[in-house]
């Protein structure tokens, strides 16, 4: 079907007696059809760019979250043709924090996360 890439996904939890009492590692491979690249600039304030790549033409949406998962912002939602992309992302009155980005196509999701510093 396309190019595989492999996932790797560490998650681990702190607690006050170990650094980490938990560790587990999960490998996914998934379909390359699409890029997501961290922002740039990565603290920022108050805007930021996100730049993503589609391999051929298909729908993409990307979404802006909080740290709690609520949807701040759809700053694509089309059908778009293959190629190079980048959105502007406005965080405005948002207050500092940790901000998750994601783009979600037929064939996966991938997110990053963001950091906004003011």
């Amino acid at each position: 079907m396309g190019l595989i890439a492999s996932v790797s996904v560490v998650l681990a939890a702190r607690t006050p007696y170990k650094s980490f009492d938990d560790l587990l590692r999960i490998t996914h491979d998934q379909p390359k059809s699409f890029v997501l690249y961290q922002n740039f600039p990565n603290p920022f304030n108050p805007s930021t760019v996100i730049r993503f790549e589609l391999k051929t033409k298909q729908y993409a949406k990307v979404n802006v979250y909080n740290i709690l998962g609520k949807l701040i912002a759809t700053l694509k939602d089309e059908t778009m043709d293959a190629g190079v992309y980048e959105v502007k992302f406005n965080a405005g009155e948002l207050p500092s924090g940790v901000y998750f980005y994601s783009i979600e196509t037929r064939s996966g999701k991938m997110t990053r996360q963001m950091l906004l510093m003011k």
